[in-house]
């Protein structure tokens, strides 16, 4: 049935999309059948107005990738009906496999279970509780009950899948590979939580059942991973759906099948477009916004133009600017330009990220602010349906040059008779903001004036950078946390590097780069000091300090300044920021010592 129903709820800003842990536990039983991948879960209703609460569940290492394989003939597509009533799959095709759960690991329920919806047995989920990234379901395809272990399935004979499901929540589809499992287990990838970004496509349900047909050549992979290519139709060891939710959430699933290919169809991949990327059932307004009337008779204005991809036509960008009255047309004020976290937006970035705080500081002091938005794709989310991730890899086969794209910001505010073209031009951002201002400084060595990448995940690795004095700009501002809830576990070590890094980079003397100025900030501020919760997330977050650690202090030359938390939260740091209980769950508290708007502007102001 289709569905006119659309969910609402309270935007959340996903800042990084956190990668699925490994199977966790088997819910359900039925039939003589050996083991399959299994994972257990608390048993609970979403029924009530409170989230269910249940011990958090251990995650068990992956089972092992063996060399056999399996081939579907394209003859049954059928994978699951759930007519059985049981949660195996049926032996169609040398498919074997069970339906199982999966977590964050965080305190929360998970119920799953063949009922009967609409007269008709379907999977359903129900469940809540969790504080991270949620939880998800899953099943192997091709599972050696001989060995206790994983084969890999080629499904080369169709070209997708297809499926019917209703519930409150949006899913990811992932699709995993040999190419996805870890080294370890006898995969391609080294083990890394970037294994998780498989290809896949996420769904945005309604009340009602819908029919949802999915090609694997629309699959993309959500961004946060290394790119590993289209999808091998003929390395596939499993599918997954994330529950995209910390709220508590009940789903059906029906009729999971894979689609064969119609007569005369090409069998290649054709190329994945942005609006492929995109969840099914969300479509982007990039000229609407949710700016409040008092911003925009204050002066914030969204612009929008049009930008070339390589082969899937133009797709229109956005972004915000704030110009102070009291600068002439045309002017050489000191642009700033300040970028999102994934799955967020300019409007986002603006009001709820750094609170409007770098308005206040242009009108003291005759600058330009630009809140850059991403292009919608895999990271969009449906509270934020112009938001989206950067494409930050200028290695990707990607259709979207995101460099371009801040480059043609300044073209655009030219056009508009807003600047004169002369303008100093600073960047920086937050999570996957903070990865693309890193990525941006090394793409485009000669273009800005100083950087400052916040909590930046630019990718799996960081890589060195180079100190052959290409970097012509003279401020590198790094802000990052300590055991940063938002970020990988031990991402730190990739980022603790980067301050020396760009000290050679810049060409600091040896001196500078072996002698830096370290100090420790002035902890005003207890944060969490009357929280009564029980997140994991706010409770290792409280009370955060920072240092600061100096290379180079003569203002006349190049300075790289890095700020470090002890255990701050995965936010812009300001004082009484308005985060509630899902952002706690997600990035903990963040830092309320100072703000962080303050420390950038005056980084960059004082190489002026």
């Amino acid at each position: 049935m289709n569905s006119r129903a659309r969910r609402t709820a309270r935007p959340l800003l996903f800042l990084f999309v956190g990668a699925a842990p490994l199977l966790l536990a088997h819910c359900g039983s039925g039939g003589a059948r050996p083991a399959v991948p299994t994972a257990g879960a608390g048993a609970a209703s979403a029924d009530g107005d409170s989230s269910p609460s249940c011990p958090a569940i251990k995650s068990e290492p992956a089972p092992p990738v063996l060399a056999c394989s399996f081939t579907a003939s394209g003859a049954q597509p059928s994978v699951d009906d759930f007519n059985d009533g049981n949660l195996f799959l049926p032996s169609r095709e040398q498919r074997v496999g069970s339906w199982y759960t999966f977590t964050d690991q965080t305190p929360g329920c998970f119920k799953l279970a063949v009922e009967t919806s609409d007269s008709s047995p379907a999977l359903h989920l129900t469940g809540g509780g969790f504080s991270n990234w949620g939880a998800g379901f899953g099943t192997s395809l091709a599972w050696s009950t001989a060995q206790n272990a994983m084969c890999t399935y080629d499904a080369s004979a169709y070209s997708g899948v297809r499926f019917r499901a209703r519930g409150n929540a949006t899913l990811r589809l992932n699709f995993a590979t040999r190419q996805s499992a870890f080294q370890s287990a006898g995969g391609d990838c080294p083990d890394s939580e970037g294994c998780f970004d498989q290809p896949g496509r996420s769904i945005a349900l309604s009340a009602d059942f819908k029919e949802f047909e999915i090609p694997f050549c629309s699959l993309a992979q959500a961004g946060f991973g290394s790119p590993s290519g289209p999808l091998d139709r003929s390395q596939l060891t499993g599918l997954t759906f994330l529950i995209q939710t910390t709220s508590k959430f009940d789903l059906w699933i029906d009729d999971l099948e894979f689609i064969p290919w119609r007569e005369g169809q090409s069998r290649d991949c054709r190329v994945v477009c942005p609006a492929d990327e995109l969840a099914l059932g969300i479509t982007p307004r990039p000229g609407e916004t949710s700016l409040d009337p008092q911003a925009q008779a204050k002066g914030v204005h969204l612009s929008t133009f049009e930008q070339p991809t390589k082969d899937c036509g133009p797709i229109k960008r956005r972004y915000l600017s704030y110009i102070p009255s009291s600068l002439a047309p045309a002017s050489d004020a000191p642009v700033v330009i300040v970028l999102h976290g994934i799955g967020a937006d300019a409007e986002g970035m603006r009001d709820f990220v750094t609170r409007t705080r770098f308005e206040t500081l242009a009108d003291r002091d005759r600058f330009i602010v630009v809140y850059g938005n991403a292009a919608p794709g895999a990271g969009t989310v449906p509270e934020r349906p112009n938001g989206g991730g950067f494409r930050k890899d200028p290695s990707a086969q990607t259709q979207v040059d995101d460099f371009a794209y801040l480059r043609s910001i300044i073209d655009d505010l030219l056009a508009r008779a807003a600047i004169s073209g002369k303008n100093p031009v600073f960047l920086t951002g937050l999570s996957d903001g903070g990865g693309m201002t890193h990525m941006a400084a090394l793409h485009d060595p000669s273009r800005y004036q100083g950087i400052a990448p916040i909590m930046p995940y630019v990718a799996t690795t960081v890589e060195g950078l180079p100190a052959d004095g290409a970097f012509t700009f003279r401020r590198v501002l790094l802000g990052y946390s300590l055991s940063d809830p938002g970020l990988p576990a031990g991402y730190e070590t990739q980022l603790a590097p980067l301050g020396l890094a760009w000290a050679k980079a810049l060409g600091l003397s040896s001196a500078e780069q072996d002698s830096p100025k370290q100090i420790s900030l002035p902890d005003t501020v207890k944060e969490g000091e009357d929280y009564q919760g029980t997140l994991p997330n706010a409770l290792r977050t409280r009370d955060s300090r920072a240092e600061q650690i100096d290379y180079g202090t003569d203002p006349s030359k190049a300075q790289v300044r890095v700020l470090r938390f002890d255990h701050g939260g995965h936010l812009w740091p300001v004082a009484n920021p308005p985060d509630g209980e899902r952002e706690l769950a997600r990035f903990g508290f963040r830092n309320q010592d100072f703000d962080m708007s303050d420390a950038v502007w005056e980084f960059f102001r004082s190489s002026l």
